[in-house]
């Protein structure tokens, strides 16, 4: 079924479109916001989005509207979501809201403020750990969560656009908030460069990402700073790199760098945190590493496994190959999102019927097959098959 979707997020740290993600680049939750709207309108929906947009316009098929403007709506899903600006919420309480299924999509471990979480029917948590904090520190009712990863933009990654892209396995790339490790990484680079000048850290994004102001990178040697720069040309950095690195102490709530680096066939290396075990399978289509990585044991781990990934191309081709497969993309999720819906609205009924092949290992139900897997609706947990889940 299609249907009409608002969606609403009064954030203001941050003024964006679709063209601020394919021109400058930003978060991962405004990504994830933006992306998800416009793979529904792609899947037929009559997609709203009332955000801090730089002006009210209707492209690509999403109506872009000044949040402060919505004040009654009439729609069959409503979504609200925060990923920044102290993740206020409250504001929903000045807006009269006529919808039959109510959706709060989260983009992290924080609890949104200003906000009673039992008026929404569903908490659309991005990942199993993410699920995990709802249910045992928001106090959600397990039934009302539903767990989808974010996706990739396939097009970003066509061999015919991409076809003059040469990999450079001595290219290392960093592309996070500078508080996710960048400091490691360049601990690593440095190691690396008294063995090998070939060695090269390319760093993207900055405190722009967090709608923080802009701060002055010196030089040095071996790093190169690129700020911003828009996703599908970031796409292609990727493409021509050897290594993602995210090395960090941080909880992290998914990793969208890390999905789309493994679509590039970047080799990615990131800490052992969070829901990285979600996305990494240890040895198959990346690496997570365990222990602190602001210790100097574990930086020289990581060195010592990037110089056995450049001796052993087989083997690097083998992860690239595994990674590259891997991501799902909105569009997948779009559809994940979609037959949930007719669940609830009870028009498929062919999607009533459960798995009968597999059980929740956490709550016994039978799982439901859906485009991105299986997914268990007695608690909300996503079956990806990942060692995380066992």
């Amino acid at each position: 079924m299609k249907y009409k979707v608002v969606f609403y997020c009064p954030d203001q740290h941050i003024t964006y479109n679709l063209n601020t993600l394919n021109k400058t680049g930003v978060g991962g939750g405004i990504t994830s916001r933006v992306r998800i709207m416009h793979a529904l309108a792609n899947q037929g929906h009559e997609v709203t989005a009332y955000i801090n947009c730089p002006k009210e316009e209707y492209l690509d098929g999403v109506s872009y509207k000044f949040f402060h403007q919505l004040k009654d709506i009439k729609t069959d899903v409503f979504i609200a979501s925060s990923s920044g600006d102290k993740l206020d919420l409250s504001s929903i309480s000045e807006i009269n809201i006529i919808a039959n299924l109510k959706i709060l999509m989260v983009h992290g471990i924080d609890q949104p403020i200003g906000l009673n979480l039992d008026n929404f029917n569903f908490i659309y948590c991005l990942s199993n750990y993410v699920r995990n904090i709802a249910e045992k520190k928001w106090n959600i009712n397990k039934k009302n969560i539903f767990v989808t990863h974010r996706g990739i933009k396939q097009d970003f990654y066509s061999k015919k656009v991409n076809k003059n892209i040469k990999r450079d396995p001595f290219s290392i790339i960093y592309t996070s908030h500078p508080s996710k490790g960048l400091d490691t990484a360049k601990k690593i680079v440095n190691i690396l460069q008294k063995d090998d000048t070939r060695f090269s850290l390319h760093v993207y994004g900055g405190y722009e990402l967090w709608g923080e102001t802009a701060k002055t990178f010196y030089p040095e040697d071996g790093v190169k700073h690129h700020s911003l720069i828009g996703q599908k040309v970031l796409a292609k950095k990727y493409l021509g790199s050897g290594f993602n690195l995210n090395l960090q102490t941080r909880q992290e709530p998914f990793g969208m760098v890390i999905i789309e680096a493994m679509r590039a066939g970047c080799i990615e290396i990131a800490s052992n945190v969070g829901a990285f075990p979600e996305l990494i399978h240890h040895s198959f289509n990346g690496f997570l590493i365990d222990g602190d990585p602001r210790y100097d044991f574990v930086v020289r781990n990581v060195c010592y496994l990037i110089w056995e990934m450049i001796k052993n191309p087989g083997y690097s081709s083998y992860i690239r190959h595994n990674a590259m497969s891997n991501p799902i993309t909105w569009k997948i999720v779009a559809e994940t999102w979609n037959k949930h819906w007719d669940l609830f609205f009870e028009n498929d009924v062919s999607v009533s019927t459960k798995f009968d092949f597999a059980n929740c290992y956490l709550c016994k139900a039978r799982l439901i097959p859906f485009a991105d897997g299986l997914h268990c609706l007695g608690c909300g947990y996503y079956h990806i098959g990942s060692s995380y889940d066992k």
